[in-house]
């Protein structure tokens, strides 16, 4: 990867638009559309966009947990008015579920993770 590369790589990453990445980066539109058809270029964009999403994910994680006692707070206040306690509630209710609904399919996919992994075993 060239430098230049590494900056189009930056400027996809940063920037909404492919001409705003191209002018980030210094290199004209053309050559960003050269840089994205060229494999080893579409692989390490694709392994750095990974990356950001992890990050990405690696902070939600983090403010789950903060932002869930922040509604729980709101809803037990008896100084916050009854229509702050009852959004706060309905927002608790539906993300504890939709946790619990994610908690509940990736265990379901460990399992057949597993279980796919002892049959392979067996037949090998």
């Amino acid at each position: 990867m060239t430098p230049k590369q590494t900056r189009a790589i930056t400027g996809l990453l940063t920037q909404p638009t492919k001409n705003e990445a191209a002018a980030a980066a210094g290199i004209s539109p053309a050559t960003l559309r050269r840089y994205l058809a060229d494999e080893e270029f579409q692989r390490e964009y694709k392994k750095a966009l990974a990356e950001l999403m992890q990050d990405a994910a690696a902070r939600a994680r983090q403010s789950i947990s903060p932002a869930l006692e922040c509604l729980r707070d709101i809803c037990m206040s008896e100084d916050e008015t009854s229509t702050a306690r009852i959004q706060a509630a309905r927002a608790l209710m539906e993300y504890s579920l939709q946790i619990i609904s994610v908690t509940d399919i990736e265990a379901r996919i460990e399992e057949l993770e597993r279980a796919r992994d002892n049959a392979a075993d067996y037949y090998d």
